[in-house]
């Protein structure tokens, strides 16, 4: 039940972040970022750890001290990631990467929450 409400989660904060900025398109509908919402979760399951310790140990232990910080980075990498591999998903630059993994982020943590609370 929480990866079902976290994989909502995931899909709603790349709608917001597909409606709050320019630089970021997306091609298709509901299914389609449930779909782009999955590569990403995939994505952030396989690569997510690693590139939080890597830029934990990079950083001289700041990024753990910083972790929302670290974890907005860390989405901004995977999103990048997402759009290479999927059609559906572009991201036009570094810096809408950023913005959008803030706003994926706030979503993902909203929708800890809500499991924690309906769990």
């Amino acid at each position: 039940m929480s990866t079902a409400i976290a994989w909502i989660g995931l899909a709603f904060g790349i709608w917001l972040a597909n409606v709050a900025l320019d630089d970021l398109k997306f091609k298709g509908g509901i299914g389609d970022y449930l779909i782009v919402a999955a590569v990403f979760g995939v994505l952030d399951f396989l690569l997510g750890t690693l590139i939080f310790a890597v830029l934990a140990v990079a950083s001289l232990g700041l990024g753990l001290l910083f972790a929302f910080v670290t974890k907005v980075i860390v989405f901004a990498i995977i999103l990048k990631l997402t759009s290479a591999v999927s059609a559906r998903l572009e991201v036009k630059s570094f810096g809408t990467a950023i913005a959008a993994g803030f706003i994926i982020s706030l979503c993902n943590t909203g929708a800890d929450w809500v499991a924690h609370q309906l769990l």
